[in-house]
């Protein structure tokens, strides 16, 4: 009975004011947008200054500036603009005395964008199996393959190009199925199944290991620490929770797992902190929570903080309230909406907010949180409306280096701070391996923002600053 009753808190609130004569009522009309962030371009500046730094001697010579400047073309257009005679020229004499030496290809990765996935959770009339993708760089939605089942309350976590779907609420009890999301081909796979089936755990992903915690199996809080070791595919068992849950919010902070608040044993909630550490598979206690609340994410932002927004202060209350933990839990500005599951992911800047249920509506909302600035951007609304379905934001780990391309800022590019060579006479494209060998040029870019022409042992060429 009692797992008819908390399955039914989640998806039913009506069933669930009948079964626990709470007041509220659901009425999932379709959610109006908050509105879209403006994406805006940025543009290089076309004037170019000489930097001159002391010479590594890996080739002799005089850099020439290219003469006239430079027409560097805004972000987007295609590098075809730039004209020969635009180009940096490496010679070992006279400027321009050895045309085999001169940088006459540019090369510029292709744009690259963080993304958010978010799979599953509760939509307008129950669970989903929804894949939704949200593009950071674009402020646009797609979706992705479908999950193999349709789920809310599941654990999702990332690592190394996968996302990891644990157990969850199917639409008529806990599970303990494992679904591996490969993001490169956009399809699902089935892992070994955990060894205790819940929903609404604790969970993260630390070193390989996928952690999920406590939860409920529809008859109650259990204690279990179940752990996924991806690189040996095998589940084991870590140190049980000190306080068993349902619906905390939980994240991977300064390399150990949190869990704060939830329901202790449900319906009570809970204001505590608890912290898993890894290394020492122990557990001890953090500050306590301002409010006391379940069903709720957090997300960490760095090694900074953790901003946990939303949540029900009871089952069946959803509250707007956000916190956010440094060295304790402080009260920030409070979402625009009681929100009872959205989902809460950090860049390690700002904290991409979605979704939730604020007693009456279920809503598409995506917003930007700032914790500096402690306020709340609109962007794009999701295709579909959904709550209690966490999500994973997949940094950009940069494309191939490749000739051509498009010029992007530095922000929307990583892992190719080193682009590459063009080498004279062959012309032929060769990455950066090892120590540079001599008559090659190259671009760089930085990651300050900056587009940095090189040419190697030689005085530095110009530095040309993004416009933010």
């Amino acid at each position: 009975m009692k797992k008819q009753i908390i399955a039914a808190i989640s998806t039913h609130p009506i069933r669930a004011a009948f079964l626990l004569i709470l007041p509220f009522l659901l009425g999932p009309p379709m959610h109006q947008a908050l509105g879209q962030g403006n994406a805006g371009k940025r543009s290089l500046a076309a004037n170019m200054s000489q930097v001159a730094p002391p010479s590594t001697g890996a080739i002799t010579g005089t850099y020439a500036p290219a003469k006239p400047a430079p027409n560097i073309p805004a972000i987007g257009q295609p590098l075809s603009a730039i004209g020969q005679s635009q180009l940096p020229t490496l010679s070992s004499g006279a400027a321009g005395a050895n045309p085999d030496r001169t940088l006459r290809t540019p090369v510029y990765p292709q744009p690259c964008n963080s993304k958010i996935y978010d799979i599953a959770g509760f939509g307008a009339s129950g669970v989903t199996n929804t894949t939704r993708i949200y593009d950071i760089g674009t402020n646009t939605w797609t979706t992705g393959a479908a999950c193999p089942a349709s789920l809310s309350d599941l654990a999702t976590a990332y690592w190394n190009g996968k996302i990891y779907v644990a157990g969850g609420y199917n639409g008529s009890g806990a599970t303990n199925t494992l679904y591996i999301y490969d993001i490169a081909s956009n399809t699902w796979s089935n892992g070994p199944n955990m060894p205790t089936a819940v929903y609404l755990p604790g969970f993260g992903i630390i070193n390989g290991k996928l952690y999920v915690a406590s939860g409920n199996t529809g008859g109650g809080e259990v204690p279990n620490l179940q752990v996924y070791d991806i690189a040996s595919n095998t589940w084991s068992t870590g140190t049980p929770v000190p306080t068993p849950v349902t619906g905390p919010g939980s994240a991977v902070y300064q390399g150990k797992l949190y869990l704060f608040g939830g329901a202790a044993p449900f319906p009570t909630t809970t204001t505590i902190t608890q912290i898993y550490d890894p290394v020492s598979n122990t557990w001890s206690s953090g500050p306590n929570m301002n409010v006391n609340r379940l069903w709720f994410y957090g997300g960490a932002v760095d090694n900074t903080s953790i901003v946990a927004p939303g949540g029900d202060q009871s089952p069946g209350i959803p509250i707007n309230d956000n916190e956010q933990l440094t060295a304790t839990w402080a009260i920030k500005a409070p979402l625009p909406f009681p929100a009872r599951g959205p989902f809460a992911v950090s860049d390690g800047t700002v904290v991409y907010i979605g979704g939730g249920y604020d007693g009456s509506t279920v809503h598409a909302d995506l917003l930007r949180y700032d914790p500096v600035a402690n306020t709340y951007t609109p962007l794009a609304s999701s295709p579909d409306v959904h709550y209690l379905s966490h999500a994973v934001l997949v940094p950009c780990n940069g494309p191939p280096c490749t000739p051509g391309g498009q010029l992007v800022p530095a922000s929307r590019v990583s892992g190719c701070a080193r682009l590459a060579f063009i080498s004279r006479p062959t012309g032929s494209f060769m990455p950066w391996a090892g120590a540079p060998p001599t008559q090659l040029a190259a671009i760089s870019l930085t990651r300050s923002n900056m587009i940095r022409w090189l040419t190697l042992g030689q005085p530095s060429p110009p530095l040309l600053p993004t416009t933010r």
